[in-house]
């Protein structure tokens, strides 16, 4: 319990109820609960003094995880973790340790197979970091504009880095903002801005060929497409997946891309979308008939639109290419988020984002300052790490959301 039997000041005498959950104390402990005089108090107001200082600073706006850290080393969710430890969670935890163990024996096989990647480990950590320092950053600013100063507009090129994604995996790939911030709401209630990109999947990347189309064109969320002899994908981006803001700026038709409405829930899922194995490349061109037979004024207007559409994914084809050819040699311009952050904070606030910024432009030239940034194979090496890096920290944490607590 927490807190006094009685109301302060008012009561000299209190009832106490004990919540055993399964199991009662010891006899000899339980004048310890009846006993003594209990000068604690626990007031609402001290629980957000706590979250702020401890999770919460001026440019990391997260309340949700805050609150769920606090939540999380309450009396219930205690009874929870003894609940999960008295039934499956210890074999489930036994069994991810063996997997990681065999992960890393595996890593340490393979290392004639990371020629030119010996430092995949150190890129790995030293992304994350960067990733967390930006995702931080962008949220902050999406707080006070969804295009988070501009940061985030419509035609900006981003480099972006998969999370867990089970379709394809892309590491500091260029992308082109088609639909800026997407705040919603997830199933387990917390706040989550998102962004529609045109992503240039990477130049390994193959997709079944003889597998059915499952309908998707080009405008559709989840859409995978080809230009020429490379892939790229609609999908959307959340901020913890933005390695790096430039500052090239393109002038691109979104609603080509990306169309308002064709898919019903956007920011939580794929609607309607099936997974990579059974996805037919959508090809660009269909839709362009023979005019064997027929008039060439009577199909003329759907040829016109179709050839526009190719000429546009083409466009902006060159560009991600470009972008990421420049980034593989010399690293493209950053943004300078500095310029977004123009009168949305004034004293300390400023100078401590001013420093977060600097801090994050030092991670980002760690990062391109590795080899490995610039490997063909970085995205299969770094799904490598990503595995066992993330089992580790379920091990760690040994608890069953220790894959998402930090």
């Amino acid at each position: 319990m927490a807190g006094r039997a009685g109301r302060r000041g008012l009561d000299s005498v209190g009832t106490v109820i004990i919540a055993c959950f399964g199991s009662q104390p010891p006899d000899q402990s339980r004048g310890d609960y009846f006993g003594g005089c209990c000068s604690f108090y626990l007031h609402f107001a001290a629980l957000l003094a706590h979250v702020w200082v401890h999770q919460v600073t001026f440019f990391k706006i997260n309340l949700t995880n805050s609150f769920r850290w606090v939540i999380e080393r309450s009396f219930s969710e205690f009874a929870t973790q003894r609940a999960l430890t008295n039934n499956d969670y210890p074999k489930l935890l036994e069994r991810g340790s063996k997997t990681l163990l065999k992960l890393d024996e595996e890593f340490k096989s393979d290392a004639d197979s990371r020629v030119g990647a010996e430092d995949i480990e150190d890129y790995y950590f030293a992304s994350t970091n960067a990733l967390a320092s930006n995702h931080n950053l962008l949220s902050y600013l999406t707080s006070s504009s969804g295009t988070a100063g501009g940061a985030l507009s419509i035609g900006r090129i981003l480099l972006a880095t998969s999370k867990n994604r089970k379709e394809y995996q892309y590491v500091r790939a260029p992308s082109v903002v088609i639909r800026s911030t997407i705040t919603s709401t997830t199933k387990n209630g917390a706040a989550e801005s998102t962004i529609v990109c045109m992503i240039l999947l990477p130049e390994g990347f193959t997709s079944n060929e003889d597998s059915k189309s499952n309908n998707l064109k080009l405008g559709d969320l989840n859409f995978v497409g080809r230009s020429g002899d490379r892939h790229f994908a609609v999908v959307e981006v959340k901020l913890d997946e933005v390695f790096a803001v430039t500052n090239m700026k393109i002038k691109i038709d979104s609603k080509v891309f990306f169309r308002e409405g064709t898919n019903k829930t956007p920011s939580i899922s794929f609607a309607g979308a099936k997974s990579m194995k059974s996805r037919q490349d959508d090809d660009i061109f269909a839709g362009m008939t023979s005019t064997r037979g027929k008039k060439a004024s009577s199909i003329q207007p759907k040829t016109t639109a179709v050839s526009q559409e190719v000429q546009l994914v083409e466009e902006v084809m060159v560009h991600l290419t470009k972008a990421e050819a420049s980034e593989k040699d010399v690293g493209l311009e950053l943004l300078d988020l500095k310029d977004c952050a123009k009168n949305i904070h004034q004293g300390s606030s400023e100078v401590e984002f001013r420093q977060a910024v600097d801090r994050l432009v030092q991670e980002i030239a760690t990062v391109r300052h590795l080899p490995s940034h610039a490997h063909p194979n970085l995205e299969k090496h770094y799904a490598t790490v990503n595995r066992k890096e993330t089992l580790r920290l379920f091990a760690k944490e040994g608890s069953p959301h220790g894959a998402w607590i930090h």
